[in-house]
């Protein structure tokens, strides 16, 4: 029998003989015995090894490296050795040419062939996986396949794709590809194996519309990067890469200041004729950017039920970030509670209590994504509305907001019988306490509240007056201070709220009468900015992002 471990960063492989449990003490010792004996003839076998004592035949690996082995120990490690070296028995020492297997990836083989265990690591894995792959080592095999999920990463996805490909792993070849559609921009900008692509394989990659690019003249920009690696040998792929861009995706100043005065670009007669007839189109067309054909994002940001005009809704809109377009992708069998809290996780969407004909709800409902299909789970201790309810020395504190930054959650505001606070506490869960920090600059409730790069924000939304204002808060942990951020274009209050590719949305809300606006808050120059509206005034609605995956697909489309 055999048994992994897992180490951090690796994994390490033990081949031992064992035993069932049993009654008999006299079994167990010999089984005890038993054990005994292999691990003492596995530590001669390999002595025997290590003096070129016995030895019957020689291992060469790639690149000329020879190893002296014993053809009865390789013959119990694998079968592929068993048929090798009894179909064509020889008499004397032979030797056995592997070029495909590193030197490296032999000798951790031979370890593992010689002493029952190897330890598997992000430097060795790729090297030990095709030895393996190509010994039928199933240990091995399945110890490095797990590695290898477990560290995809930017620097190792395509190399680690086309191992997949080449072996037809096919979860791991759709994993590494997924990938790499979703962190294009990193990998075409910074990993040294995007340069080694065949021209086929990146035109099949930037043709795809899940390659996930905030901006499309990052795809330009990777297929100019490619190019120059080895201009010679990749500018005859200019044509077909330039075909799989999406020009009209592009703002107009790009097209004319860049692409038009690009070496490549002017050289190629056919590539400059695209981006003329693009900018020629541009000019004359008014299409709307939600009839382009544009990328689809790795994250979406759907909008649940809310009141639309007096009434709740059981409508879901879907926001595109990369068409500015919402659009209603489901309808529920009833109207969704108001003021609920929403949450992703696990390709289900988690809709948590709210307010239904004036009564709180405890309810949790579940709404898987690959189903379509909503499904009551576990119900709360207490009813809950306008996103959560918190007890604070025994007085109840109402429309209230939650978040957190890192594993410390922060709650803010909230409204108690005689008044609104200002109060903010954070909860430490690795000590399980509660702790009062800096208060926020004047009282409020029904406050918007959300985290974006280790910043806590809170979009201010009422105060000891209920009036409907738009001032931002920021508070920096590492300083424990708050600053005033720019103020919201309209003000409102019971909105959504969520963080979408590091920007803030707010979506719908009420001033007055409900509203349809929705805009977004950029961080990086403190400013906001409208998008597209939603379909109808909507508020008290439920706001998360989600992320796309196979299996949430036809939710998305």
């Amino acid at each position: 029998m055999h048994q992994t471990s897992k180490t951090q960063g690796s994994l390490t492989i033990l081949s031992k003989f064992g035993a069932q449990e049993g009654s008999s003490t006299l079994l167990n010792q010999c089984h005890i015995e038993l054990r005994q004996m292999s691990t003492l003839c596995s530590s001669i076998y390999n002595e025997l090894r290590l003096e070129d004592t016995l030895c019957d035949t020689v291992i060469r690996a790639g690149g000329g490296l020879d190893f002296k082995v014993h053809r009865l120990i390789l013959c119990g490690c694998s079968s592929y050795f068993r048929v090798l070296f009894c179909i064509k028995p020889a008499s004397q020492q032979q030797v056995y040419s592997f070029p495909g297997v590193s030197p490296n990836g032999m000798q951790l083989i031979l370890d593992y062939a010689y002493t029952g265990s190897v330890t598997v690591t992000e430097d060795n894995v790729m090297e030990l996986f095709e030895g393996a792959e190509l010994f039928g080592i199933q240990d091995i095999v399945q110890s490095c396949y797990s590695l290898l999920l477990q560290k995809l990463c930017s620097r190792n996805c395509i190399s680690i794709w086309k191992l997949a490909e080449q072996y037809n792993y096919t979860e791991l070849r759709d994993k590494a590809f997924l990938y790499m559609l979703y962190h294009f921009e990193d990998i075409a900008g910074y990993s040294a194996e995007f340069l080694l692509l065949s021209g086929e394989q990146l035109a099949d990659i930037i043709g795809r519309d899940e390659l996930h690019v905030k901006q499309e003249s990052a795809v330009f920009q990777a297929v100019l990067r490619w190019v120059n690696f080895a201009p010679e040998k990749h500018r005859d792929h200019m044509t077909i890469l330039m075909s799989k861009v999406r020009l009209l995706l592009m703002p107009l100043d790009y097209l004319l200041d860049t692409e038009t005065k690009v070496e490549q670009v002017k050289n190629n007669r056919q590539c400059l004729n695209m981006v003329i007839h693009t900018i020629k189109v541009r000019r004359e067309s008014n299409t709307n950017r939600s009839q382009l054909r544009t990328r689809l994002p790795s994250h979406v940001l759907p909008a649940f039920g809310g009141i639309d005009n007096n009434h709740t809704t059981d409508k879901t809109e879907l926001y595109d970030v990369r068409s500015d377009y919402w659009r209603t992708v489901f309808r529920s069998d009833k109207a969704l509670p108001e003021s609920s809290s929403c949450v992703y996780l696990n390709g289900s969407i988690y809709y948590i209590g709210g307010c239904e004909n004036n009564s709180y709800l405890s309810s949790v409902q579940r709404f898987c994504l690959a189903t379509k299909t909503w499904q009551e789970v576990g119900s709360m201790h207490k009813g809950r509305c306008s996103f959560s309810v918190v007890v604070t020395d025994s007085e109840s504190v109402s429309h209230l907001q939650m978040f957190h930054i890192g594993s410390q959650v922060y709650v803010c505001g909230g409204r108690l019988s005689d008044g609104f606070l200002s109060s903010v506490e954070c909860y430490n869960p690795n000590n399980n306490q509660w702790m009062l920090i800096t208060p926020m600059t004047s009282p409020r409730a029904a406050v918007g509240v959300i985290s974006n790069k280790d910043h806590l924000y809170v979009v201010r939304t009422g105060n000891k007056v209920i009036t409907y204002v738009s001032t931002v808060e920021v508070y920096d942990p590492l300083l424990k201070s708050w600053e005033t951020a720019s103020s919201m274009i309209h003000p409102r209050c019971n909105f959504g709220i969520a963080v979408l590719e590091d920007q803030l949305f707010v979506v719908g809300g009420v001033h007055k009468n409900g509203t349809s606006s929705v805009e977004l808050y950029d961080g990086t120059i403190d400013s906001w900015q409208p998008v597209q509206d939603l379909e109808a005034p909507r508020f008290a609605v439920g706001c998360c992002v989600v992320e796309r995956q196979p299996d949430t697909a036809c939710f998305l489309l």
